[in-house]
């Protein structure tokens, strides 16, 4: 499960590296969270209730914009 979450939060941290610019913050978070509900449908209900959750993930999206 570890090594699942490791290559989600690479692939997740490429997708908005390789998309800066060409995608909204809302846009980027609206795929990384299909691909979340992929792998793991459970807690991706549980993620997507959670505003603070939510906002942590926004912003560190908004984090790897502006390296």
């Amino acid at each position: 499960m570890q090594t699942k979450n490791h290559e989600l939060q690479a692939y997740g941290e490429e997708c908005v590296r390789k998309f800066v610019g060409r995608f909204s913050t809302e846009e980027i978070m609206a795929k990384f969270m299909e691909l979340w509900a992929t792998y793991y449908p459970k807690n991706h209900r549980i993620m997507t209730s959670s505003p603070a959750i939510l906002a942590g993930i926004r912003q560190k999206f908004d984090q790897l914009k502006n390296q």
